[in-house]
C-alpha cells in the first residue's frame, strides 16, 4: 500500500495535469515518493530506485516508480 506522501503527490499530480507525463524529473519524483532529492539520488546510485539517464538528465518513468512503491515490503502497524 503506498505511503501517505505518495498518495498526496499522486492526487496533486492529477489536479495539476502532470499525471499524463510519461517521464518526470528528479524533483517531482522525490516529491512523489516523499523523499529528499539527495535520498532519491542515493537510491538510484544503489540501484534500489529505478532511474534512467536521458542525455545528461536523470529521469524517472512514472509507471516504474509506482511499481517500485508497490513492491516495497509492507509493515504491520505495532
Amino acid at each position: 500500500m503506498p505511503g501517505q506522501a505518495f498518495v498526496k503527490a499522486r492526487q496533486r499530480a492529477r489536479r495539476t495535469g502532470t499525471m499524463d507525463k510519461l517521464m518526470i524529473g528528479a524533483a517531482e519524483a522525490a516529491r512523489l515518493l516523499g523523499l529528499s532529492r539527495s535520498a532519491l539520488y542515493q537510491g538510484v546510485a544503489r540501484g534500489t530506485v529505478p532511474g534512467r539517464k536521458f542525455g545528461r538528465r536523470l529521469v524517472f518513468v512514472r509507471d516504474e516508480l509506482e511499481g517500485f512503491v508497490r513492491r516495497l515490503p509492507m509493515r504491520r502497524a505495532s
